[in-house]
């Protein structure tokens, strides 16, 4: 059977306005709605998430989330050769849909590991916000985010070498990332991610040579902010403060962070992860097994004080 390796990261939920346990909540829903077909939500591009597959255990609780889209047919290829081979469409079953991708997660207090970062975290937290939300376990107004929590280690390092020097971020120019950049440059953010929000602005906004690096679809374009070591401490702090942002900020994940003593950090040396090698099922991994490997984890955490930070 086809292996494949994976990363169980570690975040922590952050709530707003208020302090909540998501564990505590998620253990009411699940109360509440007993059922798969009752811990159901939909997503604004007309997908929907299941709760499909929970387990509870003492020390917190094991969630499998699918993500699929009612009654969308699946492409098939046949493999019995010719000049031309052409896709066919494949229908679910009654009572079927065919998963587009899975979630796993493992929430104890607020403290939760995920199989996978970046999207899979993403859809995780929709799901129980919005399950939440349905079994009425939170006032409407109550969000969290899951934010990633930085490896002890690489803020150990940032703060012996004498703090950020030169930020740098790379953005693929393509057509995704072309609607975020307006997103991000219309909607009014604080701090150092609206700044730079300003700064796409400007660019994309005009003809000419703004006007070929919006339709652009190759390259990148790269913003880079650095202090002179001479500079005011105002300044170095201000820069040290902008990193943690980015840090922080799930939708930043293509950075480098020089040093002043010379070294560099990367995305993948902030966060707290594990490498784990699972057997392929259905598109994605035994949930079984995903279940065991993120207990793990979080034990281990516990045990170095990770969960302390």
């Amino acid at each position: 059977m086809t292996r494949v390796t994976k990363f169980i990261e570690y975040r922590r939920a952050m709530w707003f306005p208020q302090d909540d346990i998501v564990e505590t909540r998620l253990r009411q829903a699940l109360d509440t709605f007993p059922d798969a077909n009752q811990r159901i939500v939909e997503r604004p591009d007309g997908t929907s998430l299941m709760g499909n597959y929970i387990q509870i255990y003492d020390d917190g609780v094991a969630i499998q989330c699918l993500k699929y889209a009612d009654g969308e047919p699946a492409g098939v290829l046949s493999m019995e050769g010719g000049a031309q081979v052409f896709v066919g469409e494949k229908r679910p079953g009654n009572g079927e849909n065919f998963v587009d991708n899975a979630f796993f997660g493992f929430v104890s207090g607020n403290d939760v590991v995920s199989i996978g970062a970046g999207q899979n975290a993403a859809g995780l937290r929709y799901f129980l916000n919005r399950f939440f939300e349905r079994a009425g376990v939170v006032a409407d107004r109550n969000q969290f985010g899951l934010s990633r929590v930085a490896n002890v280690n690489a803020v150990h390092k940032i703060h012996t070498s004498g703090g950020v020097a030169k930020l740098q971020m790379d953005l693929s120019l393509e057509e995704a990332t072309n609607a975020y950049v307006e997103e991000l440059a219309a909607a009014p953010r604080a701090g150092m991610i609206g700044k730079l929000g300003s700064v796409f602005g400007s660019l994309l906004d005009g003809g000419g040579a703004s006007e070929e690096l919006r339709r652009s679809r190759k390259g990148k374009m790269r913003v880079s902010v650095n202090v002179p070591n001479t500079d005011l401490l105002p300044a170095k702090n201000a820069l040290n403060d902008a990193a943690s942002t980015f840090l922080e900020d799930e939708e930043f994940d293509d950075y480098v962070l020089e040093l002043r003593n010379g070294d560099t950090i990367k995305p993948g040396e902030m966060s707290v992860k594990k490498r784990v090698n699972f057997e392929r099922y259905a598109q994605s991994v035994p949930h079984d097994a995903a279940f065991s490997e993120m207990r793990s984890f979080m034990q281990q955490l516990r045990e170095d004080g990770q969960l302390d930070v």
